[in-house]
């Protein structure tokens, strides 16, 4: 298992995980490209791609796992949604992400244990955390805020939830508690959220919309703003 106390010998086969400008890089440096598929050779080595589910690890950074000493692995990739990333000893492990780990065979199983490895868990939510931060937002939302020449702003109900939502989101991780839901969660809670506000528009501005298009100008302000919609679409 290679590590960062690792020295390299002659006439040693590395496999090297990177971008394709990157690969050529460390080809020039360290000596020429073998024709040998070093990640073939499974009888000693193996990966399996992990789901990241414990919540004693997620928020934390990868290098505070140690796992290289304790487990004799490496991560290799993390993957968030669609997005895939060459992991760093800063890499902060988040609920629902997959990493793909490099271990001796014989500890495979033992590796799932850290990471939860649960496929089920991916579409839970934390209540304690997601009521928490709810509660915390319509908390500011309710608050008055004094801005200068007297006026006092107040966030409400949906920009309360949403600055403390940006704030909490930023940290991650405030000591057990972890705010960053899984991936597929925080989906399923946009799209339920974004439903919720269109039906809320809908409902209190349907009845002011239809008396808009009995008027006479109501249809010809309605085919104006399609075509202006359809043309700044189709320019983007």
């Amino acid at each position: 298992m290679v590590c960062g106390e690792t020295v390299l010998q002659m006439n040693d086969l590395a496999s090297v995980a990177g971008t394709q400008e990157e690969l050529e890089r460390v080809a020039q440096c360290v000596g020429e490209v073998s024709e040998v598929r070093l990640e073939n050779d499974r009888s000693r080595l193996d990966y399996r791609r992990m789901l990241v589910w414990n919540q004693d690890i997620a928020g934390h950074r990868l290098r505070e796992l140690h796992l290289p000493p304790h487990l004799g692995a490496v991560v290799t990739r993390v993957r968030r949604g669609d997005v895939e990333l060459l992991p760093t000893g800063e890499t902060i492990l988040e609920l629902g992400g997959r990493v793909r780990v490099l271990v001796p065979r014989d500890r495979l199983e033992v590796l799932s244990r850290p990471f939860g490895d649960s496929y089920r868990a991916l579409s839970e939510i934390d209540i304690l955390t997601f009521s928490l931060g709810l509660a915390l937002g319509l908390c500011l939302g309710l608050l008055p805020i004094p801005l200068p020449g007297g006026v006092v702003l107040h966030l409400g109900i949906a920009g309360g939830p949403l600055v403390v939502a940006l704030i909490l989101g930023a940290l991650g991780r405030t000591g057990p508690l972890v705010w960053n839901p899984p991936y597929s969660a925080n989906l399923t809670l946009r799209q339920i959220g974004l439903i919720l506000f269109l039906a809320g528009i809908g409902t209190r501005s349907g009845f002011a919309f239809w008396q808009a298009l009995r008027q006479g100008s109501g249809w010809a302000l309605l085919a104006a703003g399609a075509v202006l919609t359809l043309t700044v679409s189709m320019g983007a």
